[in-house]
């Protein structure tokens, strides 16, 4: 450890990665169940399923970039801006390019469409789901927060605000905005970063617990994504979702777990968080290899195909990454920036 660091900062920084190699893994997993029948042939084990995977996996990733943002060199405005166009929306501009052209190679879209998809977007008449690739939705939500934040970081009392700004966020989930911000789908997430940004907020999700304390937040999760899957559509399954108590309990169990880890597995997870992104943002391309060379007693089995799938694209999506990072011009292409920056 270099002599300058803080150590509590430096066990800080692993607990965010351990934690974000969890969520990407979670997050890889959800969605790896979206290429199987189970929401048509079970219904309710489905939702089951999305509701205890997905409430420890996007969650963890807007805390993590608000605490990180908050904890970041102090930028004026322009700058702050400038370097988030660079870092955050010029990969998402680019990346959507470069999965319309894989949509346009294998025959199933034309240029126009992407084009049509941006547009519509940037006028905020159209949310996420008519982009090439879903996944992007993540980085232009994350711009967005991000200059909320920088125009709030002016002000004299910038944890009041956030804390403001948080609790705004859970009411914003009982109505519906059809823009890619406040999507009623991706609503909450817009109160997790500024969970994270908060000092007074984020140390609650930090707070080291005991491993009872944990077995019972899990249990929890569990009961509630029971519940709510058996009540599908119900007012009680709607006041539950929408008061975003497993996503918040989803973050609080992730990052205590995360604590707790330790040896091989903490080292793992630590790698495959601190390069998240490589995994996030290419795991979808990574899905469609995978399905060409699952053997078929695995490509037939609903239990077995989700982990290969799962696993075979984080190793193929890193793969990806790594490659790229010794590709300089091509990752600075994609990303906007070399991959040592």
């Amino acid at each position: 450890m270099p002599q300058n660091e803080n150590p509590c900062e430096s066990a800080r920084s692993a607990q965010i990665n351990v934690a974000k190699g969890i969520a990407i893994f979670l997050v890889i997993f959800g969605h790896s169940i979206y290429q199987t029948s189970l929401e048509k042939s079970d219904p309710s084990l489905y939702w089951f399923l999305h509701r205890l995977i997905f409430s420890g996996g996007i969650p963890v990733f807007f805390f993590a970039s608000g605490f990180l943002w908050s904890n970041g060199k102090k930028l004026s405005f322009l700058m702050q801006l400038k370097k988030d166009a660079r870092g955050i929306l010029y990969p998402f501009f680019a990346l959507s390019i470069c999965f319309e052209a894989l949509n346009i190679a294998r025959g199933s879209e034309d240029w126009t469409h992407i084009y049509t998809a941006i547009k519509a977007l940037l006028l905020f008449q159209s949310d996420m789901n008519s982009l090439p690739s879903g996944v992007l939705w993540f980085l232009f939500s994350l711009f967005c927060f991000r200059q909320i934040a920088n125009a709030s970081r002016y002000a004299s009392q910038t944890s009041l605000i956030n804390i403001a700004i948080f609790a705004f966020g859970m009411t914003l989930n009982f109505f519906t905005y059809p823009t890619p911000l406040f999507g009623v789908d991706r609503l909450h997430f817009f109160m997790f970063f500024f969970l994270g940004a908060s000092p007074a907020l984020s140390s609650v999700i930090f707070r080291p617990r005991q491993p009872s304390t944990l077995i019972s937040l899990f249990t929890t999760i569990i009961s509630i994504s029971f519940v709510t899957s058996h009540l599908q559509g119900s007012i009680i399954e709607k006041i539950i979702i929408n008061s975003q108590i497993l996503d918040i309990i989803g973050c609080i169990t992730v990052f205590s777990f995360a604590h707790h880890v330790s040896g091989f597995f903490s080292s793992l997870l630590k790698s495959l968080g601190s390069q998240s992104i490589y995994p996030y943002v290419f795991h979808m391309p990574a899905f469609t290899i995978a399905k060409l060379i699952a053997p078929s007693i695995i490509a037939n089995s609903a239990i077995l195909f989700p982990p290969f799938l799962t696993f075979s694209a984080i190793i193929i999506a890193t793969t990806i990454g790594k490659t790229l990072t010794k590709l300089p011009l091509v990752h600075c292409f994609i990303f906007g920036k070399g991959p040592k920056q």
